[in-house]
């Protein structure tokens, strides 16, 4: 749909352990009908070869100290992945993308502590940061800390018609000391606001090109966050695709998401063609062909959550009697802290046609239980 027709091989570096399933085809598959067959193929997520040799938790604390962070690991020639802990959910990561081009640095994705992220791109090149791709609108990707960072005024923020207006209007809301927070403004936008906010925004790629690299950065649909922007390496066909893919983890759809939506962007992000690697804004990333495994479980994870709040809605079960019905099997241990009500909440909106508007789109965690939510158990 948008790479050019090439033989170039991702070349992974030796920070990553590589084996011959790294270079599978590109894509993880090449049919609709293949995908769902691969993604009915199991009732719990799937782990074999070298992918079985790590530890299955997605808590960053099965493999790094807090000494260890920042994390960054080479993940192509002149492409990094930047990793620091969640300031909020303990257990989980943050990440980024670093890219090195002959004419300055592209980020893929804010970090709440946007100096450290500065301070490593210093370490890798004495070139600036040129351009930031917003994909997440979310706080925990930096969206009242990017304007802190060390030579902000000096960078291109890109992201959607939505992002834009998400930022704008938060920068005129005041904040607990009663101050105006300073968030970055997007001077570089992808797509247009929808006329009708209850519908999707048209799908819609922008083509930046820096140096010698290009980034194919795409709107998809409606995801994790609701503005999200997934970006597209063709010279090292590498697939970001932010919030949307979250490594051994139940990607939240508590917050701005749009469950469905979410869904059908992945599986068509699952099908685009020369894709080596897929990489995302939260959880452990590896080798390629492990990611590609744990994209296909984040999928699968989300279509059963989505079947299992349909067959609660569809019995008439009220949400706040959920817990009492759910059956979520080996899934009951993937939600974190007590997103699980909230999940359920947000498709039984969309299946009563009354998820919010996008814009706004505004998180919405807490309004399926909060602090009183139970913890799914098998």
């Amino acid at each position: 749909m948008l790479a050019k027709s090439s033989r170039h091989v991702v070349r992974v570096l030796a920070c990553l352990v590589l084996s011959d399933a790294a270079f599978l085809a590109a894509q993880v598959a090449t049919s609709r009908q293949k995908l769902d067959a691969q993604l009915a193929s199991s009732t719990k997520e799937v782990r074999t070869g070298e992918n079985l040799t790590l530890p299955p938790s997605g808590d960053w604390r099965a493999r790094y100290k807090e000494t260890d962070f920042p994390v960054v690991k080479k993940v192509a020639d002149n492409v990094y992945l930047f990793q620091m802990p969640h300031p909020g959910i303990k257990g989980w990561l943050v990440n980024s993308l670093i890219v090195i081009t002959t004419d300055g640095v592209v980020v893929i994705e804010g970090q709440m502590n946007g100096a450290k992220l500065v301070d490593e791109v210093k370490k890798l090149t004495a070139q600036p940061i040129k351009y930031l791709i917003v994909g997440s609108t979310h706080g925990d990707h930096g969206e009242t800390q990017m304007a802190s960072m060390p030579g902000a005024d000096k960078i291109t923020f890109i992201g959607h018609a939505i992002t834009k207006w998400w930022f704008e209007n938060d920068s005129k809301i005041p904040n607990r000391s009663g101050e105006l927070p300073n968030i970055v403004k997007i001077n570089d936008v992808v797509g247009t606001l929808p006329e009708d906010p209850k519908s999707a925004p048209p799908h819609v790629t922008k083509i930046l090109k820096v140096g010698n690299e290009e980034f194919d950065i795409m709107f998809m649909g409606r995801g994790h966050a609701g503005p999200d922007l997934e970006t597209y390496l063709p010279k090292h066909k590498i697939l970001w695709l932010s919030e949307s893919f979250e490594s051994r983890q139940l990607p939240s759809m508590g917050d701005s998401s749009y469950p469905s939506e979410w869904i059908a962007m992945l599986k068509e992000a699952a099908l685009m063609k020369n894709v080596d690697n897929y990489l995302g804004a939260h959880g452990f990333m590896d080798t390629p062909a492990i990611n590609k495994e744990e994209l296909i479980n984040d999928i699968r994870v989300l279509e059963q959550t989505y079947a299992e709040a349909k067959r609660l809605h569809d019995a008439g079960i009220p949400i706040d009697e959920v817990p009492k019905h759910w059956h979520f099997g080996e899934n009951a241990a993937l939600f974190f802290a007590d997103a699980a009500l909230p999940d359920i909440t947000a498709i039984y909106w969309e299946l009563d046609n009354k998820l919010p508007a996008c814009p706004p789109c505004r998180p919405r965690r807490w309004q399926g239980g909060g602090d009183t939510a139970v913890l799914p158990v098998k």
